[in-house]
């Protein structure tokens, strides 16, 4: 896997291109853009899935040696070692063999894992793999999540090169791999409904797999779209803008009402369309190594935009429709300035005039309801504002003065001037509800959506806002705390509806969070001391308010080791609804007092029947007469419903995590078939912890069971049509 470096922007995305048709351009798009990823500082590896028409190496003949790759094994390959080898542990692949680094020059890292090795038995391999008992027989879901985990760490993108239509591996690309899904199409009916289809299918079922994971996002991107026909261009282009906004529901809203886009569907497909140029149609080229992206007439132009709402992880997108350099360059890490204000200083003043005293006119009917509102400061801030588009010249870069609360810059919005004029007055206004915590936070919301330079005009407020906010933050964690001790603990009380990070566990959901948090009250007493003279520092800025301190007692939640002194640094992000948005900690103080022998954690499912019973006391006896483990025992054990639950289980298994773990999960195994008869599987845990691990029993003498687990696949091969 690849070394760590830094890149621009902290973001790990798995990316899947997908077609419904082939021939719309999706490996060269992926091609090029990984390149582009690449060479602005993000660590990128490529994944050929399409094993039926596999070629992706092709694209890179310049920067590889080919034919040493079509000899190394790759992603079929590793497929069928899983198979044929159930114990296979993806941390103790030998990666080298599989990936081959892409020397596109300076010091960008873009590695690519071909479909496999293609000798004679390439198509067979192909041909014969079952999807279907991959996953139900050799853990294949298990194995692609840990997998899809890995490669997260090491690189901030992986690239999946989906096979086209409706078939298993492209429902696994599409529904079990992806963060994102971006889907190719070219403007016809089949192509385009195609991708639709397949768009709502895979977010309804990335909602049914087991595994954490935020909503699915999807991006259409039209391609091979021709300039020459302009009538059939325009009535194509309307008919993609107005029928993909049901894929493009992420896009940022504005207003209470959140009706309005920031940017329209329309604007931002206009961005990053695909044209067609013949160039490309013979061999395989990179675009944006042999043309540049300089060319808005070119494909490497779209390339570009393309990577940088990826590289931007669909944040900020709406700066795309005022200056599409500044939204490159943020994308790059670079420092940019939005100069959108002073293309439109040259506007009619009458017209800015009479918007400006509507807004007045609203401010005194505001008035009139509150006598607290300083009607000298709101006269002397509209005044001001009149002042400065009237007098200051219209035809010059505008200069930033300061008149006492008042920011006047001729070349600023109408928008962002009401914008700063309404923030000040309803602050003013709201006086008697000024140490209300719902108000401020609103108040501090509001603050960041202001322009930079009106920020830096309203620190006072800010800073009066962030007292309040401040106090409630510290009651609001001492109430978080008592309730974990108290054993009254409610996730959805204080967490937001996804957990970015909880300690190790990532992508986590209130409701995943909640179900770990109910089975250790069963098991065990949750040790934290909140102290109250514990130190805080705090921070705000757009994306929230920022909590760090240090973390007294055992507040790990996991069963899986006891520590005595513990101390961890703790990193919280609340929303402006105050719930958290993520929890991360480190530790920095204590040791675990299980050190010389593994820790053995088995959960016995509930049970009346006397011979059960007595197979779980010979299971934990031999288990303790090897004097290898320090074994606990659970032996009211209940499989929970929700199938996301870390607890939730199929079969007999041992979970484990790293080298020494197997060793010993090989030989829990082979203690529990001799001690009671009882098949067990070996499992890779999800969160790695040393020492641990977790034995979970509740089907007598079966054999070996098999989960039920079908991969996900988009069954039926058909046409989309329009409804």
């Amino acid at each position: 896997m690849a070394n760590q470096t830094i890149a621009p922007n902290k973001i790990n995305r798995v990316i899947t291109f997908y077609s419904y048709k082939g021939g719309v351009g999706r490996s060269l798009a992926l091609a090029n853009i990984s390149v582009i990823l690449a060479q602005w500082g993000y660590k990128t590896l490529i994944i050929d899935w399409d094993l039926e028409a596999p070629g992706l190496e092709n694209f890179f003949t310049d920067y590889i040696d080919k034919k040493a790759v079509l000899n190394k094994p790759g992603l079929i390959d590793l497929l069928n070692l899983k198979t044929a080898t159930n114990t296979v542990d993806v941390n103790t692949i030998e990666w080298n063999n599989y990936i081959t680094p892409v020397n596109i020059g300076g010091n960008a890292v873009l590695d690519i894992m071909s479909a496999g090795r293609r000798d004679d038995n390439f198509i067979k391999n192909v041909k014969q793999f079952d999807y279907t008992n991959f996953y139900q027989n050799a853990d294949g879901g298990e194995f692609l999540e840990n997998l899809r985990e890995l490669c997260l760490d090491n690189y901030n993108f992986i690239l999946i090169d989906s096979r086209t239509g409706l078939t298993d591996s492209s429902g696994i690309c599409s529904i079990h791999m992806p963060d994102v899904l971006l889907l190719l199409f070219t403007p016809n009916e089949q192509s385009f409904y195609g991708i639709k289809g397949v768009a709502k299918k895979a977010i309804d079922g990335q909602k049914q797999i087991i595994y954490d994971r935020f909503k699915l996002r999807t991006l259409p991107i039209p391609s091979r779209i021709e300039y020459q026909e302009t009538t059939m261009l325009d009535e194509w282009m309307h008919k993609i803008c107005s029928e993909s906004e049901d894929m493009m529901e992420w896009l940022p809203k504005k207003g209470d009402r959140r009706t309005e886009y920031l940017i329209s569907p329309q604007q931002l497909i206009n961005h990053i369309k695909i044209p067609y140029r013949t160039f490309y149609a013979y061999g395989e080229k990179l675009a944006v190594k042999e043309r540049g992206t300089q060319d808005p007439l070119d494909i490497g132009y779209a390339y570009e935009t393309i990577a940088a709402v990826l590289a931007n992880d669909f944040q900020n997108i709406d700066l795309l429709a005022d200056s599409r350099d500044s939204y490159i360059k943020k994308a790059k890490g670079q420092d940019y300035t939005d100069d959108t204000s002073f293309k439109n200083q040259i506007e009619k003043q009458e017209e800015e005039k009479k918007l400006l005293e509507e807004k007045l006119n609203q401010q005194k009917n505001q008035a009139k309801k509150s006598s607290s509102i300083s009607w000298g400061i709101i006269l002397f801030l509209v005044a001001g504002l009149l002042i400065a588009i009237f007098v200051l010249p219209l035809f010059k870069k505008p200069a930033v003065e300061v008149n006492g609360d008042n920011p006047v810059n001729t070349g600023d919005s109408v928008a962002m001037k009401a914008a700063y004029l309404n923030f000040r007055s309803k602050y003013i206004a709201a006086d008697t509800n000024r140490y209300e915590l719902k108000t401020n936070l609103a108040f501090l919301n509001d603050y960041f959506k202001l322009n930079k330079k009106y920020q830096d005009s309203a620190t006072d407020v800010k800073a009066n806002v962030e007292s309040v906010i401040f106090d409630n933050a510290a009651l609001f964690l001492k109430k978080y705390y008592d309730s974990l001790k108290s054993k009254n603990f409610a996730a959805a009380a204080f967490f937001a509806d996804t957990v970015i990070n909880f300690g190790s566990l990532q992508n986590i959901t209130p409701l995943v969070l909640q179900k770990i948090t109910d089975s250790i009250k069963r098991t065990k007493t949750i040790k934290n001391n909140f102290a109250e003279n514990t130190a805080f520092k705090y921070t705000t800025d757009s994306a929230g308010i920022h909590i760090t301190y240090a973390e007294k007692g055992n507040f790990l939640i996991d069963t899986r080791q006891e520590y005595k002194d513990m101390q961890n640094a703790v990193e919280i992000l609340l929303s402006f609804n105050f719930k958290i948005k993520s929890f991360t900690y480190s530790t920095i103080k204590g040791s675990p007092l299980v050190v010389d022998k593994s820790a053995v954690e088995v959960f016995f499912c509930s049970t009346t029947n006397p011979k059960i019973r007595q197979k779980a006391a010979a299971i934990v006896n031999a288990l303790n007469q090897t004097n290898q483990f320090k074994v606990y025992a659970q032996n009211n054990f209940s499989v929970p419903a929700d199938t996301a639950s870390a607890y939730f289980i199929r079969y007999n298994q041992i979970r484990f995590n790293g080298k020494e773990e197997m060793q010993a999960a090989n030989t829990i195994k082979s203690i529990i078939a001799k001690s009671s008869g009882i098949q067990t599987r070996l499992v890779a845990a999800r969160t790695p912890t040393k020492n641990y691990l977790s034995v979970f029993i509740c089907f007598d003498g079966a054999p070996e069971i098999k989960p039920v687990v079908t991969p996900p696949v988009i069954k039926s091969r058909q046409t989309y049509s329009k409804q």
